[in-house]
């Protein structure tokens, strides 16, 4: 179990997988915010920890792990509000390829036997396709 933060000088205990996932969104949200042009692919909660795949140009310096770490820093103390919502499978479609995400259309369309809605959530520019996502005070739990 991790404690967090909350408002109001709180604190809670969370899984550790909860917070990995959230963590993952937060590292998804930094390359973006810095490398507006990377692919988003999946970045999975897994038992040490977390990975985000990305697909970048060119691979991230040790000067890029930096500023996404520094990135992921502003970012939390943020504290963005999280917006869960659920589309239907081609409005999910549609909306990553608007935004130029073609792993997560790939992802949709494998799954499409599995599943007929997606549900997402956004950080304000930024909106992972997730599966069902429960959002608690900035944090997210995958299920």
């Amino acid at each position: 179990m991790f404690k967090i933060k909350l408002g109001g000088g709180k604190t809670a205990e969370v899984e550790e997988s909860m917070y990995w996932h959230t963590t993952s969104h937060i590292m998804a949200q930094a390359v973006k915010r810095l490398f507006p042009e990377a692919k988003l692919a999946i970045g999975p909660a897994i038992e040490n920890g977390f990975y985000y795949d990305f697909d970048v140009e060119k691979p991230f310096s040790e000067e890029d792990l930096r500023a996404i770490e520094e990135e992921m820093k502003k970012i939390s103390k943020e504290n963005l509000e999280l917006e869960r919502f659920e589309l239907p499978r081609e409005e999910a479609i549609k909306l990553m390829k608007e935004k130029n995400e073609n792993y997560k259309v790939e992802l949709i369309e494998d799954l499409k036997e599995r599943r007929s809605n997606f549900f997402l959530q956004t950080r304000r520019f930024y909106r992972p396709l997730q599966r069902t996502t429960l959002a608690i005070n900035g944090m997210c739990e995958s299920s």
